[in-house]
């Protein structure tokens, strides 16, 4: 029971984070009077990298 609780909390934490940087996002597109935002990989090499921003 105690480790399921951790896990759901872990994710519940780890949702939210990820929810507020896109609204983050959207926020800041509307704001500089962006079109819209983009999230994706960039590959550097073998190497995967994150990428997000306003176009």
């Amino acid at each position: 029971m105690k480790k399921s609780l951790i896990l759901i909390t872990t994710s519940a934490i780890i949702g939210i984070g990820t929810l507020t940087n896109l609204c983050y996002l959207i926020i800041q597109a509307k704001v500089n009077k962006k079109n819209g935002v983009y999230i994706g990989l960039n590959w550097d090499g073998f190497f995967p990298n994150y990428s997000q921003g306003t176009w």
